[in-house]
């Protein structure tokens, strides 16, 4: 139950037999889709024996039948501009009824204006509450009373008793024991606006002001004209939908044209997509070190004559002194910094120290990047939300025409746009594959790649000729279809172990409950056919291929153990021998050539100054020895050392190759996840956008139809069956439902619904789906995908065509040919007439109201006459009287209500007493008989 509009009414009926007939007579209108629903009162039901507020117990009167309820608990249900509160005094009402009947509407009166809300500024007016006291004589009834009468209230109506067939007709009279349920029926459903698609009640423009006095009312009388049976535009909407369903929207449309090419065209947007800057990698943020490093040549000798120099030093003792190593540490420390690539000597090293020296900077070189290892390769690097609000954009203005990205739609001379099915796109919802125990989704290529080989061969069920296999060709064709999938396999199966949690979100897929057979490779290779080519899947494609890639460049980065080899140390080593050697074999030469210039100076073979010359040239050549082979070490030395850096270097290109793997198997691991869970997403929205309707087709009992009164006049269509629109029509139809961008209006529609629903505000709930990286069941966007296989958003899509439509028919952008219809009941002259002008009979120029309920006062003031008409017709029509005020129904009832000028009880004679009555009868037969009284 619920109430949908901006206005309600509240209709206090006294307690009797009377008040239930019109009750039910209500309901059974109600239910027959000619009222709106409104809420029914009884002075019984009104409650103020207790301290407090009063208690107040309303039925809600609608198409689904009678509720009982709190009336402020219905009153609170929506925001209401406006509520009408009708009060009925039934003819047949005793003295006693009419009391509690009062004192009733008093307080609900009261307790209402005390619970709606207030004006707050012009742009807030609040809710305003239309009193209307309705008084509902029979043909013949007086002695009324003017003190039922509200004069503080807003208005005071009299209905005229009578009842016409039409407005041109003779009345019937109302009598009490025949058509006065109905006629009061019809009095109340006008005044409190509850005739189906007639937008106002009759009287809410009448309100009193300060020339209002006790007595003062107006007199109306209302007639009907329906057409009974299932709502044509709410038919036309149920075919519309019937009719996309089966064959899709384009052939409908008037602004576009299905794509020469679809293929081209997903093909386009998935590389538009995939290289936009969300889609692809960013670059390394670590740069690699280029190779040897440049000095100048000065530089280079000065640095090996230095480092002969102190190696002159050093050659005569490695190992004195120890304490050398701890001075050297400190003076790296502070001249230079630990993490520097520079290492401070008070001599060169020898082999064991130089080792040391290159495990230490190793020890710290891992350290650093087990730390880079540890922070880096976690990093997720999760889509930003416009990433997945692009992807939708583009999915389905390739299908509702919206725009697009350059290149993606081809540019011609035709105004049309080039649009594809949906199908072209992303799978249908249900369209899933079950392999064994693993259900796999509608774009999940790694899940179908991992469980392919699971699948049997196919199963030998056709008849024995066809066994024998297809032909040479067909043969051929399926070898060349078997090696694209087998390289398809290596090429997505490669990548180890797979998250549980990209699967997407198929544990909610409909699944049947019976265990279904065993797929074949042919149907396994069929259901890959129907999605090739599709947006989401190629996109499924190429992402698990870059994903299978990342994740196999990272296992062989793990896999690889880079070290600094044991040929290095030997070969610094063997020159560190080859260093002593030199040295022992300069020693020896010196010792053998002193002594032997010291026995020939000695001998007297050379003078003293001869051996002193002999001495130096020994000299430069031990001088010559000992540089030649500190030399050689100091090359070895500084390969060793290169060596050691280089060693380095490619550990730590090899560490930020292997965090940029993993950050490479996270972002495609994100955005294949994210792929999974908006695929069925987007297939829910572009194959589902809309429920299907189910027109209901209300009727009225017979019984209830030979009861309606004769101002109601109620026709039913002459043409039996569903009405065979025309395609012009339908074609106007899916134009109104489907213009360019339906289907980003249908999300923005269904997210409001979701977000009303969910109690978010959009740009916090647009943040979350869109953003969402959680993949359980608290994930906001499975709670969306949910929500939508729910159905909830597509039955409102399908309700806003309704009303879309309807708005169409009455702007007459769809013309609707006009429908034979018949009247029913006993006054029915068995013509069958358009249905526009069966409603256009409410035009007619109209008899005043019935002399007899007019006293002669009334009559000589003239008030009998009609003041003006009020007209709401379903249909066009602006040739009314000027008299006629012509306004707009929505539906398929026409509204008259014709009312006199403001007047006072005086002037009626229902409000005149028996006994004054018969003196002016007796007072005018004397005035007959008396020629004289006229002179």
């Amino acid at each position: 139950m619920e109430l949908i509009a901006e206005d309600l009414s509240v209709v206090l009926l006294g307690d009797g037999a009377v008040g239930d007939e019109i009750l039910a007579a209500s309901a059974a209108w109600a239910r027959a889709g000619l009222l709106r629903p409104s809420v029914w009162l009884r002075p019984s039901a009104v409650d103020h024996s207790l301290p407090g507020p009063a208690r107040v117990t309303g039925v809600h009167v609608s198409a689904e039948g009678l509720e009982s309820n709190d009336l402020f608990t219905l009153v609170g249900l929506h925001r209401l501009s406006w509520v009408r509160f009708v009060v009925v005094h039934l003819s047949e009402s005793e003295h006693s009824e009419q009391l509690l009947l009062d004192d009733a509407a008093s307080v609900v009166a009261e307790a209402l204006k005390a619970v709606l809300p207030l004006a707050t500024g012009e742009d807030d007016l609040g809710t305003h509450l239309h009193k209307v006291k309705l008084v509902v004589p029979a043909s013949g009834v007086t002695d009324l009373s003017d003190s039922i009468l509200r004069p503080d209230w807003e208005v005071n109506v009299v209905v005229s008793p009578e009842d016409r067939p039409d407005v041109d007709r003779a009345s019937i009279f109302v009598r009490h024991d025949e058509n006065y349920v109905g006629h009061a029926v019809n009095a109340i459903c006008a005044t409190a606006g509850l005739w189906l698609g007639v937008p106002s009640g009759a009287v809410d423009t009448l309100n009193s002001d300060s020339t209002t006095s006790q007595g003062d009312l107006y007199v109306m009388r209302p007639t009907v004209r329906a057409v009974i049976g299932a709502d044509r535009v709410e038919q036309l909407a149920a075919r519309v939908l019937a009719t996309i369903a089966d064959s899709g929207v384009v052939d409908y449309l008037d602004w576009a044209h299905p794509a020469a090419k679809p293929t081209d065209m997903t093909t386009a947007a998935t590389e538009r997509i995939l290289s936009s800057h969300n889609w692809v990698r960013p670059p390394t943020r670590f740069p690699v070190r280029d190779g040897a490093e440049r000095r100048g040549a000065a530089d280079v000798a000065s640095g090996a004559v230095v480092y002969n120099l102190r190696l002159f030093k050093s050659g005569w003792g490695w190992m004195v002194r120890r304490g050398e190593r701890s001075v050297e540490r400190r003076l790296t420390t502070q001249l230079v910094g630990e993490g520097t690539d520079i290492s401070v000597a008070l001599r060169p090293h020898d082999p064991p120290h130089l080792v040391a020296l290159s495990d230490e900077q190793f020890s710290q070189a891992e350290r650093t990047l087990g730390e880079l290892l540890q922070d880096e390769g976690l990093e997720s690097d999760a889509p930003l939300a416009e990433t997945w609000r692009d992807l939708r954009r583009v999915a389905l203005a390739l299908i509702d025409g919206g725009p697009l990205p350059d290149a993606i739609r081809p540019e011609g001379s035709s105004s049309l746009v080039d649009v594809v099915p949906p199908h072209m796109v992303v799978p249908e919802p249900d369209d899933t594959l079950r392999i064994e125990d693993n259900l796999i989704g509608i774009v999940d290529v790694l899940e179908l790649h991992r469980h392919k080989y699971r699948v049997p061969e196919d199963r030998q069920e056709q008849p024995a000729e066809s066994q024998a296999g297809g032909s040479p060709q067909e043969d051929q064709m399926d070898a060349e279809r078997n090696q694209k999938g087998e390289a398809a396999d290596r090429k997505h199966s490669t990548g180890g172990a797979r998250p549980a949690d990209m699967r997407g979100d198929l544990e909610s897929t409909n699944v049947a409950d019976a265990e279904p057979a065993a797929p074949t490779r042919r149907q396994v290779q069929a259901w890959v056919e129907r999605r090739r080519g599709t947006l989401l899947w190629m996109m499924a494609d190429e992402v698990a291929g870059r994903l299978s890639a990342a994740q196999d460049k990272r296992a062989k980065l793990e896999a690889t153990e880079e070290h600094m080899g044991g040929k290095a140390v030997e070969t610094l080593r063997a020159a560190y021998r080859r260093l002593l050697l030199g040295w022992r074999s300069a020693v020896a030469f010196i010792v053998v050539a002193v002594a032997v210039l010291t026995g020939l100076v000695v001998t007297d073979t050379l003078t003293w100054q001869e051996g002193l010359t002999w001495l130096g040239v020994v000299v430069i050549v031990f001088i010559g020895l000992v540089a030649f082979a500190n030399h050689r070490y100091f090359k070895a030395d500084l390969r060793y050392r290169k060596q050691t850096l280089d060693a380095i270097h490619q550990r730590r290109h090899m560490a930020e190759e292997l965090v940029n793997a993993r950050r490479d198997v996270t972002w495609w691991e994100n955005r294949y996840r994210g792929l999974m869970l908006w695929a069925p997403i987007l297939a829910e929205v572009v194959h589902r956008p809309w429920a299907p309707l189910n027109p209901r087709e209300p009727d009225l009992d017979p019984a209830e139809v030979e009861r309606l009164p004769a101002a109601v006049a109620l026709a039913r269509s002459a043409e039996p069956g569903n009405e065979d629109f025309g395609t012009q029509v339908l074609t106007r139809a899916v134009n109104v439902l489907c213009p360019p961008g339906f289907l980003e209006q249908q999300w923005d529609d269904a997210f409001d619904v979701f977000i009303s629903e969910t109690r978010r505000s959009r740009g916090q709930a647009a943040a979350l789906i869109d953003a969402d990286q959680l993949t359980n069941k608290a994930s906001p966007r499975r709670e969306l995908h949910a929500f939508l296989r729910d159905g909830r958003p597509r039955a409102e899509a399908s309700l806003k065509y309704v009303r879309q439509l309807r708005e169409a028919v009455d702007r007459q952008d769809v013309r609707l040919a006009p429908l034979l219809v018949k009247r029913q009941g006993q006054f029915s002259d068995g013509h069958e007439i358009p249905d526009e002008d069966f409603y256009r009979v409410s035009l007619r120029s109209a008899t005043p109201f019935v002399i007899d309920f007019w006293t002669p006062d009334g009559q000589l003031r003239s008030k009998h006459l009609l003041d003006r008409s009020l007209v709401w017709l379903p249909v066009h029509d602006t040739s009314g009287l000027p008299s006629v005020d012509v306004g707009r129904a929505m539906g398929r009832i026409a509204m008259r209500v014709d009312l006199s000028g403001r007047c006072s009880a005086s002037h009626v004679e229902a409000f005149t007493h028996a006994g004054a009555k018969s003196k002016v009868e007796g007072a005018k037969v004397e005035a007959e008989d008396d020629p004289n009284v006229w002179n």
